[in-house]
């Protein structure tokens, strides 16, 4: 058998081998083009081997936000002789891109680049749990910007406006008829300073941190300092189910509001 038939059987042999591994896998020559296409690639995108003969690929099954990207990264790594990797959207025959990592490896015979070849790994959880990182940390900055907006401007003024109001009550005389009025208003504003400082603790929390929702909601009319005479209790019923830690804190919030304006205005 000559060498030209040897590598024929060769290139059937390698062919054979790809099309059973389930991966996606893409040959191509020194210039970038496909000269295979595995099975697995085949089946993903729904383009045929003919098609990736002929076809503008990239055009065809990468994400139009990322073609450029992945022309200028071919370009550059094909024109040398190192191993790249890129992450990129790929097109599936059901109409959805999904993330991939693509890798390709040179074949490099007498100190040239003969042929590369390419692998495509999905990664679409990951990246999915990177955007929710990502989302996550910049509702935290948010809530930081807005507790920090709170905590300089309307708390610093109701705080002020309080402590002049209770340097007033102190030169009311005791037996004057609005000392009582005016008592009950700076208790309601200093419960409001309180309130304001708590709310400001809460958006500072990270959602990296649990909350015992039930522990958290039992200690609710001590913090309100709720009379004795008002029977409260908070009972559990059902399993306990883990929650995001962003969803705790959001319940936990909407709840507490509830719980004290019942016990405020409710006259329970």
């Amino acid at each position: 058998m000559d060498r030209k038939n040897r590598a024929v059987q060769s290139d059937d042999q390698f062919r054979q081998v790809v099309d059973n591994v389930p991966t996606v896998i893409t040959v191509l020559d020194s210039d970038g083009n496909f000269i295979h296409a595995n099975r697995i690639a085949r089946e993903y995108t729904g383009l045929t081997l003919d098609e990736y003969r002929s076809v503008d690929v990239i055009s065809r099954v990468i994400h139009p936000d990322d073609a450029e990207k992945v022309r200028a990264a071919r370009k550059q790594a094909f024109s040398g002789s190192d191993p790249y990797e890129q992450e990129a959207r790929l097109l599936g025959k059901d109409g959805v891109y999904r993330w991939f990592l693509f890798r390709y490896n040179p074949l490099v015979e007498g100190g040239r680049v003969k042929r590369w070849y390419g692998t495509a790994t999905e990664i679409q959880s990951r990246k999915q749990e990177e955007e929710r990182v990502r989302q996550e940390n910049v509702r935290l900055e948010e809530r930081n910007r807005i507790a920090q907006e709170l905590h300089d401007t309307l708390l610093q003024t109701f705080l002020s406006a309080s402590m002049q109001l209770g340097a007033t009550v102190n030169g009311v005389p005791s037996d004057s008829p609005v000392k009582v009025r005016l008592d009950r208003i700076l208790q309601l504003m200093e419960q409001g300073v309180e309130d304001g400082r708590k709310a400001i603790q809460g958006l500072r929390l990270s959602d990296a941190h649990p909350l015992d929702l039930v522990q958290a909601f039992s200690c609710v009319q001590r913090e309100l300092a709720v009379p004795s005479d008002i029977e409260f209790r908070v009972a559990v019923s059902g399993r306990q189910s883990p929650l995001h830690p962003a969803v705790q804190h959001e319940i936990y919030r909407i709840g507490r509001e509830a719980l004290t304006n019942a016990f405020r205005h409710a006259k329970a």
